[in-house]
């Protein structure tokens, strides 16, 4: 998905392949991260269930420790669960 693309209604209808997908598969993922960059510029998004949240924050390269803190949340998440 192109930069420009990354709206709400376009990540919903590529997302909807998502839950075709894993309904054929019979597998279920509980949140799917989503990360879309012109390598200058960085937006986010989660996909819990059906619902799709678009970080509304605008991130540069120049805060690079704020990307980089973002693209590790999943697997800090990840790591709590799997110390439970």
């Amino acid at each position: 998905m192109a930069y420009r693309d990354f709206t709400l209604p376009s990540v919903r209808k590529a997302f909807d392949l998502t839950f075709q997908e894993d309904r054929k598969n019979d597998t279920q993922v509980d949140t799917v991260y989503g990360a879309v960059t012109t390598g200058t510029n960085w937006k986010f998004l989660t996909l819990t269930g059906k619902t799709v949240t678009i970080d509304a924050g605008k991130y540069y390269i120049k805060e690079v420790s704020k990307i980089l803190a973002i693209l590790m949340l999943p697997f800090s998440e990840t790591r709590q669960l799997i110390a439970v």
